[in-house]
């Protein structure tokens, strides 16, 4: 796993502006510290509408770009065209992805009565595989370690706390030094340092 640095408690202020031409909402992040995440940023009512011509201003089709889900849905992963979802069978996705991996195992000293884990680690992704109630092994957890891939609504490694927010909205759960939305049988969790995201994390929370 990779450490997460930096406590960061999101207060989020916001107001809504109502134009003739349309509805806009405007949020503010700061961090409790009293330090500015970063500046006001204004965006249209329909996200997910937006986010699908540009991603920050960048056509998506210049970026790889992680499959949107419906609130019913389980957050999931579309790697260079390989569907990944927190949950789903290891075999089938590693089998796709191919041998261009790092590969470690955990030990039955290191267990300590947990789940074995085994952790594929791509160039800019990292599986942790683990076995499910019923012995199959599933994808556990996936980490997204690159900024060249964001989800679908425009949300990458370097991204602000703010936008973060301003895209998937005030539901979520403060971890401290991350934030985290759940869908379905998963969780996406987005970590900060210095009100940046530094680390985005898709997990399996069915088991």
């Amino acid at each position: 796993m990779q450490g997460k640095l930096g406590t960061v408690a999101i207060a989020i202020t916001g107001a809504l502006l109502l134009t003739s031409c349309a509805t806009e909402s405007q949020i503010e992040v700061t961090l409790s510290n009293g330090e500015a995440a970063g500046t006001i940023v204004t965006i249209s009512q329909d996200t997910n509408e937006s986010a699908a011509t540009s991603v920050n201003g960048t056509a998506t089709g210049d970026l790889l770009v992680a499959a949107s889900v419906e609130a019913s849905q389980s957050y999931a992963l579309d790697y260079y065209g390989i569907p990944i979802v927190p949950g789903s069978p290891a075999d089938d996705v590693i089998g796709q992805l191919g041998t261009a991996y790092e590969l470690y195992a955990s030990s039955a000293e290191e267990n300590t009565g947990d789940s074995p884990v085994t952790i594929y680690t791509y160039r800019d992704l990292i599986l942790f595989v683990s076995p499910s109630d019923s012995g199959t092994d599933i994808i556990s957890e996936i980490q997204i370690t690159s900024p060249e891939i964001t989800t679908i609504e425009g949300i990458r490694i370097s991204d602000t706390a703010e936008e973060v927010v301003g895209t998937y909205g005030e539901g979520y759960t403060d971890n401290g030094s991350s934030i985290s939305y759940e869908s379905g049988s998963s969780r996406i969790s987005f970590f900060f340092t210095g009100g940046i995201v530094t680390d985005i994390e898709y997990e399996y929370i069915g088991m």
